[in-house]
């Protein structure tokens, strides 16, 4: 799954880069459309805030009727100290006046080139043969209503070193890369955003080098290659508090040093609550496509492989949410006996949630320490925030359909549990149900004797623990008692340990 995080580290350093500081430092009113000097001084002032005013950074001229945004990173870049270098490209943006608070941000289509080293402990290289970007920004809502980048040729290389030795390379390719931005108003001033991103040709390479000999055994480099066909992504935030966001981030660029940290902290206490809960909600939903891994024992893929994930901001009602499915597995030839091949599944879904628990609550507990100046240390201070996070004493951790599935039979658990720290003892619920049964059990007939003779009693005694349905599934209800003993089907199975 890699390649999901490589493709949110290149949506968030193409799409949020130069034109997200640019969106940021529009606020004020709509100005006219004709393009004036003094305008252009009045934005080039505004968003050298964002580049902490370092002089060369930001340039903006006017060019007939619209403005030249020119961002220039080198001044930026000489004050890193010398054991890290950096190289950025020049961007050049046509900003174009659009009347009512709206202002068009558009980049031409261009290779980008950047390169990062830092001495004996990384370097990394991304290159895109061509890239391209346009949107339509809001002063109102300081984000882009719409916006969007198409970028072909992406290469993208990192290595890493350890004491001056290399201990991975991971390279990544993808063909192309088109991103579609939405930005609106939301509630209580918060504003709704939405991402949809599509990647195709996709191929990642992971290399570790050769360990040192053990046991006379010669070492060996290992390779891996992950492809994908494609990539799709979307991703939503519900409630953001960009303005709270933004807020903070000129106070950290005004309070650099350890002691304006300390003599500010009430300050930055209330600047954080402005900007909680951050989200209401945030989703993101990711597949991939025709996948693939070489790997020293053969090809391991899937058709699809999908990651979805969501979760409520810092409020009351905390909620997390995970979901993993594959579909059509494949695995390396040979490494399934002919014998076992129709129990290997052709569907596998795990869905994770938890709920009951209180962020907000404990988030407010450390800004009070925040502010108080004191360090939230020791067995009283974790009670605390304990107590805070679980107002119940518990969380509630369960699956709404984890399932397996395969040629003749399913498996699947739904359910819940809740948990908390001792002395609490668990609070199960969970339903296994399984269809093709018989099946299964007539698969392990091909099985080799000694294989066979351990399987079928084990089949045959959650059989006798579970509860036959009319339509010949067979159900086992997980539950358990006050006292702390594991139920399946109401059977006392003891105490759980």
């Amino acid at each position: 799954m890699n390649f999901l995080h490589a493709a949110k580290a290149l949506s968030i350093a193409l799409a949020l880069a130069a034109p997200a500081l640019v969106s940021s430092a529009y606020v004020a009113p709509a100005w006219a459309a004709a393009a004036t000097q003094t305008q252009a001084t009045r934005v080039e002032t505004e968003l050298a805030r964002y580049f902490d005013n370092v002089p060369g950074v930001v340039s903006v001229t006017p060019d007939g009727d619209h403005y030249k945004l020119r961002i220039d990173p080198g001044p930026l870049l000489a004050q890193l100290p010398p054991e890290v270098k950096v190289s950025l490209p020049v961007l050049t943006y046509r900003l174009t006046d659009q009347g009512g608070g709206l202002w068009g941000l558009d980049l031409a289509e261009q290779p980008l080139d950047i390169a990062i080293d830092a001495k004996g402990l990384t370097t990394q290289k991304i290159s895109i043969a061509s890239l391209s970007s346009t949107g339509t920004f809001d002063s109102a809502l300081k984000l882009f209503r719409s916006s969007t980048l198409d970028a072909k040729g992406i290469v993208y290389s990192a290595t890493s070193f350890d004491k001056g030795k290399q201990v991975s390379k991971v390279d990544y390719t993808i063909r192309s890369a088109q991103s579609q931005s939405h930005g609106a108003a939301g509630s209580e001033g918060a504003v709704n955003f939405s991402n949809k991103m599509q990647l195709a040709g996709l191929t990642q390479t992971i290399i570790v080098p050769a360990g040192p000999v053990q046991d006379g055994t010669p070492p060996q480099t290992t390779t891996l290659q992950v492809t994908a066909k494609t990539m799709t992504q979307d991703t939503k935030a519900q409630g953001l508090r960009w303005s709270g966001m933004l807020a903070l981030y000129h106070w950290f660029l005004a309070h650099r040093t350890q002691a304006e940290l300390e003599t500010s902290k009430t300050e930055l206490a209330g600047l954080i609550r402005t900007a909680l809960p951050i989200f209401d909600h945030y989703g993101a939903d990711a597949q991939l496509d025709d996948v693939s891994v070489e790997t020293p024992v053969g090809t391991v893929g899937a058709d699809k492989v999908r990651l979805a994930l969501g979760a409520n901001g810092a409020v009351a009602d905390g909620k997390f949410g995970e979901t993993v499915s594959i579909e059509g597995p494949h695995l390396p030839e040979g490494i399934v006996p002919p014998w076992a091949v129709p129990l290997v599944p052709q569907t596998l879904s795990l869905n994770f949630d938890a709920s009951q628990f209180d962020p907000a609550a404990a988030a407010k507990i450390l800004l009070n320490a925040l502010e108080a100046g004191t360090t939230l240390k020791g067995p009283a201070a974790e009670e605390k925030l304990t107590h805070a996070l679980l107002p119940n004493g518990r969380v509630t951790l369960g699956t709404r359909q984890s399932e397996v599935t395969g040629k003749n039979y399913a498996l699947s658990l739904t359910g819940s549990a809740q948990v908390g720290p001792p002395p609490a003892k668990p609070d199960l619920d969970f339903t296994v149900k399984m269809t093709g049964f018989d099946a299964v059990l007539k698969a392990l007939d091909a099985f080799p004797p000694p294989m066979k003779q351990r399987a079928i009693p084990m089949l045959m005694l959650a059989r006798g623990f579970g509860k036959a349905e009319p339509n010949g599934d067979l159900t086992w209800q997980i539950t358990s008692s006050a006292e702390g003993h594991l139920l399946i089907n109401g059977q006392d199975m003891g105490p759980m340990k």
